[in-house]
This record gives structure tokens, sequence and C-alpha cells, in this order.
């Protein structure tokens, strides 16, 4: 169960990865000789090329967008750091003025990385170590001198003697006759002197010559190639939107409504005529009746009869005395 589920994240993992790879870094949109135009660009390493789905067509806006061009342009980038280098030099002697000869002021370098620049000599980096050693080994001697001896016996001599704090030994001995004595008409030595030389080895350790170390510091700089910018220019052209027939209403016919119309408006104008009509009839009736009554009761002052229940009878008929 564990081999699939790796796979699997194996798998997830790259598929995150490409994807991020291909999100492109900037979208430009324009408008150029009525063309609507988008450009997507990407920054990917030199040796990566943008996948299909970079490539593939899109619809947005209303229009559909196909790739027309893919531009490739290399990023050169600028790097520096500072960086230093260390030389070795050989030199016959320890001192300082014998050293700086052998060393420049300046060193051009190439590092590994393609880093290129120019060093500057650091004074206070100079060591001076000894580059090797060699033994020498001679032979030391010296005489000492052993006089007043009453005989010629090595028995009074040392063996040993130091010189110059080495040990000496003995090596050979001349004798001298300090005195001589006549025994029978012969002159016979009664006192000696020895001359005893001794001899030893001595050795030595010198010096075969000296290795210089300095260091060279400054700023390297180089300019690399590792990534490369896509465009990817994509022409749109609008989108065919098809047409959907829509049913129309069924339209009326007003010529229907025109005769119940016509017969409603001429009977809101009789009805309106008769109105008038009757109103204006009613005013002159009231007139009429007015003038009569007006005249009736002048006629009974004038004859000095009670007029009274009579106008009352003729202005109210049925209501009587």
């Amino acid at each position: 169960m564990k081999k699939p589920i790796t796979i699997l994240a194996v798998l997830l993992l790259l598929s995150t990865t490409a994807f991020a790879a291909e999100y492109p870094s900037q979208v430009s949109y324009s408008m150029n000789n009525g063309i609507f135009e988008v450009r997507k660009t990407y920054e990917l390493p030199v040796d990566q090329e943008p996948s299909m789905q970079a490539k593939q067509s899109f619809e947005q806006d209303g229009y559909s967008f196909t790739l027309t061009d893919l531009l490739r342009q290399e990023l050169p980038e600028q790097q520096s750091k500072e960086y230093t280098e260390t030389v070795t030099v050989s030199s016959e002697s320890k001192e300082l003025t014998a050293i700086l000869p052998l060393l420049a002021d300046t060193k051009a370098v190439t590092t590994e990385e393609g880093f290129t620049g120019t060093l500057k000599l650091d004074t206070s980096s100079i060591t001076v170590e000894p580059a090797g050693y060699k033994n020498n080994s001679w032979t030391v001697s010296a005489t000492r001198t052993y006089p007043n001896l009453s005989s010629m016996d090595l028995e009074y001599i040392p063996k040993t003697t130091t010189e110059n704090g080495r040990t000496l030994n003995f090596s050979t001995v001349d004798w001298q006759t300090d005195n001589t004595e006549n025994v029978d008409d012969d002159a016979i030595g009664d006192r000696f002197s020895a001359i005893v030389t001794y001899t030893g080895t001595a050795s030595s350790r010198n010096v075969t010559g000296y290795t210089v170390t300095a260091q060279y510091s400054g700023e390297v700089k180089k300019v690399s190639l590792d990534k490369v910018q896509y465009v990817a220019v994509f022409h749109g052209t609008p989108l065919v939107v098809p047409e959907v027939e829509v049913e129309e209403a069924p339209t009326m016919d007003w010529r229907y409504l025109a005769i119940p119309g016509g017969l409603i408006l001429l009977c809101l104008a009789g009805f309106t005529a008769a109105k008038i009509k009757n109103r204006k009839k009613g005013k002159h009736d009231d007139e009429t009746i007015l003038d009569a009554d007006y005249t009736s009761a002048e006629n009974g002052k004038a004859a000095g009869a009670d007029t009274s229940d009579s106008d009352r009878s003729d202005r109210y008929p049925g209501v009587g005395s």
C-alpha cells in the first residue's frame, strides 16, 4: 500500500512544480490595428521551454485567443562577491625586504564558477616558514699540551677533552723532552711534555629555503545566463454568438376594440348632453314659476283680498287650510 501512495505523492509534487513554473510573471493586453492582443510572459530556466499548457488557445471577454508567436530572450544576470586567493612562493631569505619583490601587487583571477576580477595583495597576510632542513657534519680537533711529565706514559694524559661544548676524544700524542740528565756521558731526558690531539665530529641542521604564503583579496564578478524569458503572443477574434429565435407575442388587433369603444364614447356623450339639457330646462322652469308667483301676489295685494291660503295651495299643491 505504501508504494502507490509514494508514487502518487511524487506525481502530485511534480505536477505542482510544473504548474508553478508555468504561471506567467506578467500578462498585458493591447489593441493594435483592430486586433486584440494578449502577451503572457514566462521566466524559466535556460534549459526549459513553455509547456503546451502555456501555448494552448483560450477564451476570454468574448474573444477566442490563438497563439501567433513565441518570443525568446535570454536574461543575463550579473553577480558579484568577495573572493580571496592564497598564493605560495619560495624564498632563500626570510626577510620581508627580500620577499616583497617576489609578490606582485595585483593578481587577475578566474574562479571555477566563472567569476573574474583583479585582486590586491594583502601584506598583513604574509607568512614565512622554513621549506626544509639539511644536516651537515664535520670533524673538529683540539690540541692540549701536558708538560713536566716524569715519563712518556699515557697514563698521565686525559683521554677526552671539551671544546666549544663538544666532547673530543684522544687521537694522537707527540712527546717532547723538557730536560735532560748526563748519565755515563749520555744525555737522558728526565722531564717530558705531551702534545695531545683530540678529535670529534660536529653537526648542524641548516634551513634549505623558505616558503612564503600570501593572500590576494577583492571583488569578482560574472554574468550568468541561468534564466530565459518567453513571451507568448495571442491574437483574439470575437466569438460568434448564435442567434436564438424568440417567439413573438400575438399582436392585438385594435380594430376590434374600436366598435365597443366608439359605442361607449357615444353613450357618454349622450348622457352628458342630456344632463346639461335637463339642467338648463330646470333652471328655466324655476324662473317661470317665480315670475308667476310674483305676479299673483301683486294682483292680490291690489284687490285687497286675502291670498295667503290660495297662494299656499297654489305653490304647494295638496296642502290645504
